[in-house]
């Protein structure tokens, strides 16, 4: 009986940057990747990827204060339930 290798999945490069960079893996794994992988990214260097950059760096920007917000807005409900 022969076992089916399990499909290896693939995630979209600024998402591994920005749990590097700044969001944590907590946003990661509250999007479904496995807390292995968010591991993975944390603890290997990054490999350069060639890419065209579709958002410019003020969009980057934003959206990693947007996610820090929400990361902020967690753990203050969070106390707030207590």
């Amino acid at each position: 009986m022969s076992v089916k290798p399990r499909p290896q999945r693939s995630y979209d490069q600024r998402l591994e940057e920005l749990v590097r960079t700044s969001a944590g893996p907590s946003l990661a794994m509250d999007l479904g990747i496995p807390a292995s992988t968010v591991m993975s990214w944390l603890c290997n260097p990054a490999q350069q990827v060639l890419t065209l950059d579709g958002l410019s760096m003020k969009e980057q920007e934003l959206q990693r204060e947007v996610l820090m917000l929400r990361q902020r807005i967690r753990k203050l409900l969070a106390l707030f339930r207590k």
